[in-house]
């Protein structure tokens, strides 16, 4: 059973009794509910970590299903700027439970969630490429270091018909890896990238452009120091929760 209590105009899930809420991932910055119901939370998508860095809900989504469903042209969540959802040169944790919309059915890119766009000041994407179905990571070397880029395309990420799966990028040190299913697919061994970028956290889209269709259920962000065994262990605990329906 979930029990809540309010701060700062957040609702927090009080850990323990959210049916397996302790194997979430530690450093949490944000922790995004999809199934919330835009039309009973006044266009909210709450931030469960209790930090209150809620997100506001643009376009008209439906929640079939009991999930967000994004239309690919104007759906998306936008989370203001805050300096604690600025990754820097510190280590981070991406993750989306996600079911995305066929490749034919994207557009030219299919940004899931980010911040700012991925070649200027430090701006960084956890998206989809349509031409090649691939998955990717990409964040910018414009303020210092070395850019982060992982394509990995192989097995086809926008099958059909569509399919659910955790979509996960971690940095650890310079290092810079992508999994899907908590299983470790490809990295990038020079990705020192200040990601700096100011700009408000987007679910759904780079700004105004690359519009991601399909589910999104969760959006977990993290951010400190973590080693890839701990960092792959917490995934695969949340994984396991996620899949038996959990969260």
């Amino acid at each position: 059973m979930e029990r809540t209590r309010y701060r700062n105009n957040s609702r927090m899930l009080i850990r323990g009794r959210y049916s397996g809420i302790s194997k979430l991932p530690s450093n949490l910055r944000g922790w995004w509910d999809m199934r919330t119901n835009s039309a009973s939370e006044g266009g909210v998508i709450y931030d469960r970590t209790g930090h209150g860095f809620n997100g506001t809900i643009a376009g008209s989504p439906s929640f079939s299903g009991g999930y967000m469903q994004f239309d690919g042209a104007n759906d998306k969540v936008t989370v203001a700027n805050h300096a604690d959802l600025i990754i820097g040169t510190n280590d981070f944790q991406i993750h989306v439970w996600a079911k995305p919309a066929k490749a034919a059915d994207q557009g030219d890119n299919a940004v899931m969630v980010g911040k700012g766009t991925y070649n200027a000041n430090g701006g960084w994407l956890l998206n989809f490429g349509k031409a090649t179905t691939a998955y990717e990571i990409l964040g910018d070397n414009s303020v210092s270091g070395d850019a982060i880029y992982i394509n990995d395309v192989a097995p086809n990420y926008m099958p059909d018909p569509p399919v659910l799966g955790l979509y996960s990028a971690v940095r650890s040190g310079v290092v810079c890896r992508l999994y899907h299913n908590s299983v470790f697919r490809k990295a990038d061994s020079s990705s020192s990238a200040n990601l700096a970028d100011t700009n408000s956290l987007i679910i759904g889209n780079e700004i105004g452009a690359f519009w991601y269709k399909g589910e999104i259920r969760s959006v977990l962000f993290s951010i400190g120091s973590k080693s890839f065994a701990r960092a792959e262990k917490e995934m695969q605990d949340w994984y396991r929760g996620a899949r038996h329906g959990r969260y």
